[in-house]
């Protein structure tokens, strides 16, 4: 689960099947009236041409498919979510405050069924004093996780 709309963990080859983008990507635009998907390139190029704002085939508004503030979570993407955190034998949260709802309850789902829950940010979080934490590592995610991912798997 990513709170993140930059769409790095598709482009990553994470299968859209395990992949809860829970904010949305910005990788695709949304029809504001009949939900449909698509990419955003040719609405682009055609606002690009014509200055018209980008308008789905059914008439539609599109926006990025993203959570704008004050739009719900989409519900299908809160329950993979949650069904992920009953099904995961590890939570990491990797740069991020976890001070957003309900984003930010999800880890803490999965670590009250008793696995491993690993923080790992720079600066404090929301989930730094919580009983259910594992270990919390201090620093720059791009610094310590891609080594502890390679420890993991050269131990298997």
């Amino acid at each position: 689960m990513t709170q993140n709309i930059d769409g790095l963990h598709s482009k990553a080859g994470t299968s859209p099947e395990r992949l809860v983008e829970l904010h949305g990507t910005n990788s695709l635009v949304e029809c504001q009236t009949c939900r449909q998907l698509s990419d955003p390139e040719p609405h682009f190029r055609r606002f690009q041409a014509t200055r018209q704002p980008p308008r789905c085939s059914c008439g539609g508004f599109l926006k990025p498919a993203t959570i704008s503030f004050g739009q719900d979570l989409r519900a299908d993407d809160l329950r993979r979510a949650e069904d992920a955190a009953r099904e995961t034998d590890l939570a990491v949260a990797l740069g991020s405050s976890l001070s957003v709802y309900p984003a930010s309850t999800i880890p803490l789902q999965a670590s009250r069924r008793g696995i491993p829950y690993v923080i790992i940010n720079r600066g404090p979080t929301e989930h730094d004093d919580h009983p259910e934490v594992t270990r919390r590592l201090e620093g720059d995610v791009g610094a310590i996780f891609p080594p502890a991912v390679e420890s993991a798997l050269r131990t298997r």
